[in-house]
């Protein structure tokens, strides 16, 4: 479980969170939700650990999450979907996908293989990121994101670049992913919305609304 308490994020003058509690259980897809602006990156931001808050702290299984070693946080506890891809342009889009790998086993390889074919990009799996366009570029950031079964996958607008069909096969992956393990996700598309099992909403660094969805998505 991660728990939020009294978060605060500032930048210089500019307040990004304000006195944020929220607690995000062991499983589900939870969307983050409100307009640009509202904080929703910074809180993404900051329950993972890649920004520390100016106020507050954050608790992983009831433990200061700055006490965690970054190594174990990269390890199986935490994964991540950016808006941008950070491929490395010289390696193949299999090889993207296990960089985040420390030691990868067969299944590993083949896990990675495998969610590459499911984002419709077996074909020029082998092909150099340098060679691939921009939509595949994501997706491959995204089976990275997703080859090592993280316990939390913090996603980032993970569609935005993204076509409609390429959205859709990301979607169907996600929400797989959320049925033993966490999805938070930032998404502005409807879709995305429409597989949440929770909707957390922010205006000006607070949460606003925090509720869950009528009816699970199978």
């Amino acid at each position: 479980m991660i728990e939020g308490r009294g978060i605060e994020l500032r930048f210089e003058e500019q307040r990004a969170l304000a006195d944020v509690d929220v607690i995000i259980g062991d499983t589900g897809l939870i969307a983050l939700t409100g307009h640009s602006g509202s904080g929703k990156s910074s809180l993404l931001h900051v329950l993972s650990g890649l920004r520390p808050p100016t106020g507050g702290t954050v608790l992983l299984d009831g433990r200061p999450l700055r006490e965690r070693p970054s190594a174990q946080l990269r390890g199986d506890l935490f994964a991540f979907i950016f808006q941008d891809h950070f491929l490395v342009p010289y390696l193949s889009g299999y090889e993207n996908a296990l960089a985040g790998v420390a030691r990868p086993r067969e299944a590993d390889r083949d896990r990675a293989l495998a969610l590459l074919a499911d984002l419709g990009l077996g074909a020029i799996a082998h092909r150099r990121a340098s060679r691939l366009s921009g939509g595949e570029r994501q997706r491959v950031a995204v089976a990275r994101g997703l080859v090592r079964g993280a316990r939390y996958l913090f996603a980032d607008e993970p569609t935005a670049a993204l076509d409609r069909a390429s959205a859709e096969r990301v979607f169907v992956l996600l929400r797989r992913y959320s049925r033993d393990r966490v999805v938070l996700l930032v998404t502005h598309d409807a879709e995305g919305l429409a597989i949440a099992d929770r909707f957390i909403e922010l205006r000006d660094g607070r949460i606003v609304e925090d509720r869950h969805a009528q009816a699970a998505v199978d």
